[in-house]
């Protein structure tokens, strides 16, 4: 069962996706194109795999080099599940630094991948910069590197941690 501040934050979410559901109802569908579709779904896969490994990396540094024991990550998981469910993504990536699990410098890589989640999220917010992923298509092509040099820096970072833990 939710707790009562649970709740709130829930409707709130379900309420803010509903305003930009109705906002792209409300746009002209012809200037959603296939293409930007395609990297509206690109966005927000890799947005939602990247959050997902930074959540598998803080739980691996937890448990240790017991990380394959499914029962250990398990435990693991009771003791930090809440802190990590609750965490958004740009609170992940800083953790993920302070505990040393990615550089300073992959980290601004990673923070990047937000800020054109956000766009695709809540267009209604961001015209400009939809505008500017319709019409520039050296932007949208920088979009797609952005993305994939993110997630090779995520994935990376991940291996980088299985082998340290696997040395242990």
């Amino acid at each position: 069962m939710l707790e009562c501040d649970q709740m709130d934050d829930t409707t709130k979410s379900i309420k803010m996706l509903d305003a930009d559901l109705t906002a792209l109802e409300n746009d002209a569908v012809e200037e959603y194109t296939p293409e930007l579709v395609a990297l509206r779904n690109h966005v927000l896969f890799i947005h939602t795999t990247i959050e997902s490994i930074l959540h598998s990396m803080i739980l691996k540094n937890v448990v240790g080099s017991d990380y394959r024991n499914v029962i250990k990550m398990a435990l693991g998981l009771l003791k930090i599940g809440p802190l990590l469910n609750r965490s958004e993504y740009l609170p992940l990536v800083e953790a993920c630094i302070e505990l040393n699990l990615i550089e300073s410098k992959e980290g601004e890589k990673i923070k990047g991948v937000n800020n054109h989640r956000r766009c695709f999220a809540h267009p209604n917010g961001y015209k400009k910069q939809m505008d500017k992923y319709r019409k520039d298509k050296e932007f949208y092509l920088e979009t797609q590197r952005r993305l994939v040099s993110a997630l090779k820096v995520v994935l990376n970072a991940n291996d980088r941690l299985n082998k340290k833990l696997d040395k242990k």
